[in-house]
């Protein structure tokens, strides 16, 4: 049998009125948990989790007076969604993913080197993975924002072209890209995460 979870944070924010700048300020002074903005408005978006932070999630079922659960909603996915659909650890199939957990085991325990070719299949076995996981992250946003796939495909590689553009200028510059740093820096200091 095979679970999904699924966020009803964002919704039940707007049936009380809460802002998540509000909520992430009480959960901070009532509890002392910095919660940074974009992981709780990632958990306040209503659809597919797949790593349910269990603390964030208690501290704004507390704030918004309701149990976890209500927060909650988890579907048994039918046999044939469970193949289509992967859970937050199995993003390839059974067997790759399970060769893939193996070489990163070797490869993490130092116990021996990688061959030249488990290295390779390691890598074309992690490029999948990371396909797979950009795949579902992108029709999660399609079912989300109630577009199609190839409109939400579209934004993302939009956003990741953009990023690389940027990112290319910033390493061409190297006081600029200090200076974005340190922008950084003071912008997640002063906000707490």
């Amino acid at each position: 049998m095979a679970l999904a979870v699924y966020s009803r944070v964002g919704s039940m924010l707007r049936a009380t009125g809460a802002d998540l700048d509000d909520v992430r300020a009480l959960i901070a002074s009532r509890y002392g948990l910095a919660i940074d903005a974009r992981s709780l408005a990632d958990l306040a978006r209503d659809g597919r989790l797949l790593r349910p932070d269990i603390e964030m999630l208690k501290a704004v079922a507390s704030i918004l007076d309701v149990r976890v659960d209500d927060l909650l909603d988890v579907r048994d996915l039918e046999v044939g969604a469970a193949v289509t659909a992967p859970d937050d650890d199995i993003l390839l199939d059974p067997e790759r993913d399970e060769r893939w957990r193996h070489l990163r085991a070797v490869r993490d325990r130092g116990d021996r080197p990688l061959t030249e070719r488990e290295a390779d299949e390691l890598d074309a076995l992690t490029a999948a993975t990371a396909r797979a996981l950009i795949d579902l992250h992108i029709r999660e946003l399609a079912e989300h924002r109630a577009v199609p796939i190839d409109t939400a495909r579209a934004w993302v590689m939009d956003a990741a072209e953009d990023a690389a553009r940027v990112a290319a200028e910033l390493e061409a510059d190297p006081v600029r890209m200090a200076d974005a740093v340190k922008a950084v820096r003071e912008e997640r200091n002063a906000r707490g995460g």
